[in-house]
């Protein structure tokens, strides 16, 4: 394990001593049910394909530039007021005065709308969405039991099924949508189904539970601390800079894995071919080397978007203008609904155990307008 800020990001961009093909997320090729899992793809669905967050280069280069194509700054810019208008609504529905869990209503359901609206995906399929979300991250567990893999297979490939038709809907009738983007890049490149639902799988836990996680870490700060809640409603261009602080101090994702694909060292430790290693972007994140007095929430702190939340090189996450837009317009919509935002001690806060993922199982909060 890594925890260095140097180290995490200089493996995290050293394609070369350390494959991103390590055998846990997706692609699980060490589990002792690989075989059968296989059997399950085959039958029921697409078997997995390295794309994205498990590939190197060159062949991660392809998938990533027809990504790229989907997520254009321009389109982010161009729902931005889908997405503030969503979270309004949301706040909208808030009860005043009242302790409710805020992580169902709002921080989950905020991102959870913007990628199914992107992904063509129908209100009503909201739940069975954020199911199947909740499914794919488990998949990263390392201890997974067998049986709960091969459970879990079965309901991925039910979610793949689903994906084709709305890939099918697409390309009969396209639309403007992130999905559309993704479909076209892909018939362009000539990707496979398998690639193609390989690439959106990535996507879809990405894409609204590491988001959630990190605008509920936000919003406790603000809850817990009054005078940090005055100071950004009185100067809100601060938000952003408020955004990569609780990026730094709370990653969604707390690292991920790599395989060495030779021997080599860092910093006189041997790590030889073949070891898994974990890059730690959480502790990197609090190195006071590269964070003076890291634990310190400090909106004036001149490096924090420097921090290595959404990952470093080649798999820089490609989804971050997204999710610091959908933080931003999250902070910035409930300090203007509301005059007070406090923990609710009834409810109370929990946290909900995973090796990588990092956020609140609940948030009872207290909002009054």
């Amino acid at each position: 394990m890594l925890m260095r800020y140097g180290d995490v990001r200089k493996a995290t961009a050293d394609t070369t001593h350390f494959s991103s093909k390590a055998g846990q997320i997706s692609v699980r090729d060490g589990s002792p049910v690989a075989e059968k899992v296989r059997q399950i793809y085959a039958a029921e669905g697409w078997l997995p394909v390295h794309s994205l967050v498990n590939n190197d280069p060159p062949d991660h280069g392809r998938f990533r530039a027809f990504v790229d194509k989907a997520f254009l700054p321009r389109h982010v810019r161009a729902i931005e007021p889908y997405i503030r208008a969503t979270a309004e609504e949301l706040c909208r529905s808030m009860p005043d005065g009242v302790a409710f869990d805020l992580i169902p209503g709002f921080s989950l359901r905020l991102p959870l709308m913007v990628i199914s609206h992107e992904l063509g995906v129908p209100a009503s399929d909201l739940d069975r969405w954020n199911a199947w979300a909740m499914i794919l991250l488990e998949q990263m567990n390392p201890d997974l039991a067998p049986e709960r893999e091969l459970e879990l297979t079965h309901q991925v490939c039910e979610m793949q099924q689903y994906l084709a038709r709305r890939i099918a809907e697409v390309r009969a009738a396209p639309g403007t949508n992130l999905l559309t983007h993704l479909v076209l890049a892909a018939d362009e490149g000539q990707m496979t189904m398998a690639e193609l639902l390989s690439v959106i799988q990535m996507l879809v836990p990405a894409g609204h539970e590491t988001t959630a996680n990190a605008i509920s870490a936000g919003v406790r700060r603000l809850a817990e601390t009054p005078d940090l809640q005055a100071k950004l409603r009185a100067n809100p261009s601060r938000i952003p800079a408020y955004c990569e602080e609780v990026l730094r101090l709370d990653a969604p994702i707390q690292g991920l894995f790599r395989r060495a694909v030779s021997d080599t060292e860092i910093d006189g430790c041997p790590i030889w071919a073949g070891n898994t290693v974990v890059l730690s972007w959480g502790a990197a994140n609090r190195d006071p080397d590269k964070f003076p007095d890291p634990s310190r929430l400090d909106l004036e702190r001149r490096n924090a978007n420097q921090h290595l939340s959404f990952g470093a090189g080649a798999h820089f996450c490609v989804g971050n203008q997204l999710a610091r837009a959908e933080m931003r317009i999250a902070f910035e919509t409930m300090l203007a609904t509301f005059r007070s935002i406090q923990i609710a001690p009834d409810i109370g806060v929990a946290s909900a155990p995973h090796f990588f993922a990092f956020g609140h199982s609940t948030l009872g909060v207290i909002v009054e307008r």
